[in-house]
């Protein structure tokens, strides 16, 4: 519920953001999707990426679990999530390209990651985060926008970071979180 509300939050306040706040949300719920990150964050920005490397990426993440026609069905589907959400770009051809991050985007990335568990600098490095595809940095610098904004906390002080989301979670969730750690 906190995933979807805290998408909703943000996707509100931030329509420039509003594409990669859906495959941060799609990537929360869908495995399927996951399993073509890697692949997609790997290719260097301009280069091509066919769908028989996506297809690959289903292949390897789920062995023996999908026919042929199912993985290339699968492939096809995630590569137009990744166009959508500006990663690639072109209707046949997929062409890598760099998304369009926003402080929206930062916030719910981190968000995502300490409903997983993290926490500090590790919120720097979760699977969300790595999926905005943007140097430390430009995060920390979006991250500290988006609390001047209200819509979390975030400190850093020298290599410490401290994030919390009092305007996302309830009091309770932020209790069962704690009690998590």
């Amino acid at each position: 519920m906190a995933i979807f509300r805290a998408l909703r939050f943000f996707w509100q306040r931030d329509q420039e953001g509003q594409p990669v706040l859906a495959l941060l949300c799609a990537s929360a719920r869908d495995p399927l999707l996951r399993m073509t990150a890697n692949t997609v964050l790997r290719t260097p920005l301009e280069e091509t990426l066919s769908n028989s490397v996506m297809e690959e990426a289903i292949t390897l993440g789920a062995p023996g679990r999908f026919n042929e026609a199912t993985q290339v069905k699968i492939a096809r589907n995630a590569a137009a999530s990744w166009t959508h959400a500006g990663y690639l770009r072109g209707h046949r051809k997929k062409v890598r390209v760099r998304p369009t991050i926003t402080p929206a985007t930062v916030a719910y990335a981190l968000a995502l990651g300490y409903l997983a568990g993290a926490s500090g600098q590790m919120l720097l490095t979760t699977f969300w985060a790595r999926l905005l595809d943007t140097p430390r940095d430009q995060m920390t610098s979006l991250a500290a926008r988006a609390s001047a904004r209200g819509w979390i906390a975030y400190r850093q002080s020298g290599q410490v970071i401290e994030v919390r989301f009092p305007s996302l979670l309830t009091p309770e969730e932020q209790e069962t979180r704690r009690e998590q750690s």
